[in-house]
């Protein structure tokens, strides 16, 4: 059951919809888009949140800890107390 994992009620998830898992990591992305309860499609790509940090700090000219927390909260600073709080797993999130 995908529901836990998902933070969404069981309830809420239509038992023959399909559903897509995708999971960002550093360096790798892995999509896999399951149907009927089995996996239908799965790959793997060579890009993860790496890239999209580098990408941020390359777009707005900013530092790499700037450009991780724009990427896990939205503001610049991770210790703007605004910025908001979640369960992002890198070290600038917290």
């Amino acid at each position: 059951m995908l529901a836990p994992f998902l933070n969404v009620p069981s309830k809420h998830i239509r038992q023959d919809a399909a559903r897509v898992l995708l999971h960002v990591g550093a360096s790798l992305t892995t999509l896999n888009i399951l149907a009927g309860g089995s996996t239908a499609f799965t790959r793997d790509v060579v890009s993860g949140g790496n890239a999209i940090t580098e990408e941020i700090q390359r777009q707005l000219g900013v530092s790499q800890e700037e450009a991780e927390a724009y990427k896990c909260g939205g503001a610049a600073s991770p210790d703007d107390p605004n910025r908001p709080r979640h369960s992002c797993p890198t070290k600038w999130c917290r």
